[in-house]
């Protein structure tokens, strides 16, 4: 069945991460390598090839893979405890009836037997003395019914159901296996569990040709080389070579110098915090009358400055005049006042909690942002887990997919065009309004200075608790998930983390290629930051040449839709799923699209267009009714068919023809823009009605603030979730929906004391440093 690239990518990661406990992957028959390509589509859809075959792959040869009904005659059937009890006690029975004769044959796999004094010649078999024999005592506790031996065999992963809905991680039960505990032995010591994801990497054929990983609780004496000759002396004929299997634990990893150093720079940022706090609340209680005074006259609610869609705009802003007034003393003592309260809690926190707003007709960014912020969080509630692999039932998620209101979930990628267009209005309409207040000069120098100021100090501290600590954040057994997918295909934090900080990761590393950029989703920041930097041309020839500025511009807008109708033609891109069918070999292939800055630069030219008009106008308008409904009923067309336009295809799951893809991939995302823009601009001139009573809602206020850094941390809340899972996720709305809210509480729980110690901070000490 053909699937949307959405759905494609989250099953086809299943299969990634399940490889990703081999560092060499063979087929069994032939022992070819299989190669990996990935191929990256956009945030929410990218397609996975094995070989050069898309996935799901077809049946392999005879006798490459095992069959869903073999796996009944495995050793999974009773799990790795379960099977050695049963060899042990067949080859007991075996000398206890006189039959050693018979373990000379050879269809009896003597060799295969751990337990076995023969299997130690083979060193691929080999167990070491301490856990083989723990392991043999535990089988005797099994047999003498002890609670702990019971607990072990209990905790072992079996054949669990659904299979056929594409299950292949079996946990068994993690928190039951490491908390065995033997009574003393006669040694004095006891035994203890420890628990082991395994893999036999044999393909199963009801899985798509995927390997199975399963838990297995062993003795802690035992580490992962016994585990692999534990697994192979249940799997090998004892002919052949090796068969390929893998084990990890969960054993605690070290902190690298990268991760100290983090803790150190948190550790320092919170005694600042802390310091800063205690100074403000001196100088509150110092002089209170006056200090009173001061502050109502400062007011906290002025136009904001700021310039791009994820960032607080149009209402309250944390760029207030002076944060201090102390008393009188002199420049060093108060410059060192301002430096300190830059870092206080509560005066952050009474600015950043403030409803009171400007008379601003952009007000209704303000719910916009917020909406779209919480669409992205959305998106990715639903995706991330399905790439993780958390899932018992991928098979019953696929399906959501068919369903019309699901739609809005699957091309959930238009919130970030909003983003784009709200980064292009504010960037052009508070640029032209600062020109035209300074009587047409503006500082060029502090334009980026401030952009680059404002962005990067929280990036930067996200990138670094993200790059070191995320690690020591996941355990269980999807933790070991996740440190074989860091150990297998590598850390791009590790080496490429300061083309994020260039803003830059959307052409390097791999071409832009999602699954080696640090933190992926923040090629959005690199597109943004690009569009920010070459803003200042469009705005100086609207101010100037009207009419050459507002014609560049919509150059610009066909010169991107010509763009992406090109690449769709050029590349086979076919809707739903956009993936690529032509030129596979190509390395654009990988990221023909989705994070491009000349395949996404339309709305952020739509939004300039709107800024500049509304600075023109004032932000008033003269329309009849019949306008404005025609406006209104226009919008709603252009914004709901790139959303719910391809329910036929997603449904039916059919795929159009070239000319049908091509027209949708190209103008989509403009679509959607000018939809946008027509909200906006009726609820800046008074047309908004309902909708911007809503929008302008003083209540998006302090949420919009903290939309960055609810931008940065809420992909690492999703996933650090997903890799705490103690066992498989069952996906269904109800369990997706509660996931999500309490992702979304989350995210913007740890935004705001992200913003209070970086982001905040930094502005304050920008005024402090430039006397803005």
């Amino acid at each position: 069945m053909k699937t949307t690239a959405g759905w494609a990518f989250l099953v086809n990661c299943s299969l990634f991460l399940g490889l990703m406990l081999s560092q060499h992957v063979r087929c069994l028959a032939d022992k070819e390598t299989t190669n990996i390509d990935w191929r990256t589509v956009g945030d929410f859809g990218n397609h996975f090839y094995i070989n050069g075959d898309p996935f799901p792959i077809g049946k392999g040869k005879e006798g490459k893979e095992e069959h869903f009904l073999d796996l009944r005659r495995s050793y999974l059937r009773d799990g790795a405890i379960g099977t050695l009890l049963r060899n042990y006690e067949d080859l007991q029975g075996l000398k206890t009836t006189g039959s050693e004769s018979e373990l000379k044959r050879p269809d009896v796999n003597e060799l295969t037997n751990v337990f076995s004094m023969r299997q130690s010649n083979d060193s691929r078999y080999y167990v070491s003395f301490a856990c083989l024999n723990d392991t043999k005592q535990v089988i005797l506790d099994i047999q003498g019914l002890k609670p702990y031996a019971l607990s072990m065999l209990d905790a072992d992963a079996k054949i669990p159901s659904g299979i056929l809905q594409g299950q292949y991680l079996w946990f068994g039960s993690y928190g039951e296996c490491v908390s065995v505990k033997s009574p003393k032995l006669p040694s004095g010591r006891s035994i203890t569990g420890k628990y082991f994801l395994a893999s036999s990497l044999r393909p199963v054929q009801a899985l798509g040709n995927k390997p199975i990983s399963h838990g297995i609780c062993v003795p802690s004496s035992c580490n992962e080389t016994d585990v692999m000759g534990l697994i192979r002396t249940l799997i090998d004929d004892g002919s052949g070579p090796p068969k390929p299997v893998a084990a990890q634990s969960d054993d605690e990893r070290s902190y690298s110098t990268g991760a100290v150093v983090a803790l150190v720079v948190c550790g320092l940022l919170g005694s600042l915090v802390c310091i800063g706090t205690l100074t403000d609340i001196c100088l509150r209680y110092k002089g209170a009358s006056r200090q009173r005074n001061d502050r109502a006259s400062n007011g906290i609610a002025i136009q904001s400055n700021e310039r791009t869609g994820l960032l607080s705009s149009t209402s309250v802003s944390l760029e207030e005049a002076p944060l201090i007034n102390p008393p009188n003393n002199d420049g060093s003592k108060k410059m060192l006042s301002s430096f300190m309260t830059s870092f206080s809690f509560v005066r952050n926190t009474e600015k950043l909690m403030s409803t009171s707003t400007a008379s601003s007709p952009l007000s209704s960014l303000n719910g916009m942002r917020v909406l779209s912020m919480w669409w992205v969080i959305l998106g990715h509630n639903y995706e991330i887990p399905f790439a993780n692999t958390s899932l018992q039932n991928p098979g019953q998620a696929i399906q959501l997919g068919q369903r019309f209101t699901f739609q809005a979930i699957l091309n959930a990628t238009f919130s970030v065009d909003t983003f784009f267009f709200m980064s292009g209005a504010l960037v052009t309409y508070l640029c032209l309004k600062d020109i035209a207040a300074n009587n047409g000069r503006t500082r060029w120098g502090m334009f980026y200075f401030h952009r680059v100021w404002r962005l990067t100090p929280a990036f930067a501290f996200c990138l670094m608790i993200y790059a070191t600590l995320t690690r020591h954040f996941v355990s269980g057994p999807y933790g070991i998930v996740y440190n074989a997918m860091m150990d297998y295909a590598g850390d791009p934090c590790s080496s490429s983390w300061w083309s994020s900080l260039l803003y830059i990761n959307n052409f390097y590393p791999g071409s832009g290629s999602l699954g080696k950029i640090c933190m992926a989703w923040t090629w959005y920041l690199s597109n943004d930051m690009q569009f920010f930097i070459i803003s200042p041309i469009f705005i100086i020839l609207l101010l100037r040449y009207r009419k050459v500025g507002v014609s560049v511009c919509v150059a610009m807008i066909a010169a991107c839709v010509f763009i992406r109708l090109m690449t769709a033609i050029e590349y086979g891109i076919h809707i739903p799923s956009q993936a690529v069918t032509k030129h596979k070999d190509d390395a654009y292939a990988g990221n023909t699209l989705y994070n491009r800055p000349y395949t996404r630069i339309a709305p952020y030219m739509v939004g300039m267009l709107l800024g500049y008009l509304l600075h023109t106008n004032g932000c008033k308008a003269r329309l009849n009714k019949i306008s404005v409904l025609i406006g209104w009923l226009l919008a709603v067309f252009m914004g709901t068919l790139p959303v719910y336009g391809l329910y036929h295809y997603y449904h039916d799951s059919a795929e159009a023809n070239l000319g049908v893809s091509a027209l949708y991939v190209s103008c989509s995302r403009l679509s959607w823009s000018i939809a946008i823009a027509w909200v906006i601009y009726a609820c800046a001139t008074g047309y908004g009605g309902p909708v911007n009573i809503l929008l302008s809602w003083k209540v998006w206020a302090p949420l919009g603030r903290l939309t960055y850094c609810a931008y940065l941390i809420h992909p690492v809340v999703i996933t650090v979730y997903s890799f705490n899972l103690p066992s498989e996720f069952i996906y269904g709305d109800i369990s997706v929906i509660y996931m999500y809210f309490g992702n979304l509480v989350t995210s913007y729980c740890i935004a705001y004391i992200v913003s209070m110690v970086i982001e905040a901070p930094m502005m304050g000490l920008e005024k402090v440093f430039f006397k803005r």
